[in-house]
């Protein structure tokens, strides 16, 4: 996957990106986090409403949480 040309993050592994707004990457060394680690970066571009460059490190507790709430759009 490659990684859209504003991501900062020249240091995680692009794992996935889509249109060219919102990216994931796997940290290159997992960061304390809490009793956890974090093990990847998701990061969304909202330069386009002045609000920048949204940088969140997350763990798979952190993305199973994302996904429940994200389910709910569906509704």
């Amino acid at each position: 996957m490659e990684r859209p040309d504003w991501c900062p993050y020249q240091d995680c592994i692009c794992k996935a990106n889509s249109q060219s707004q919102v990216c994931i990457g796997k940290l290159p060394k997992p960061e304390p986090h809490e009793n956890d680690f974090n093990t990847h970066r998701f990061c969304l571009d909202e330069r386009e409403t002045k609000h920048g460059i949204h940088d969140l490190q997350i763990n798979w507790s952190d993305a199973w949480n994302m996904i429940r709430l994200l389910n709910l759009v569906k509704e």
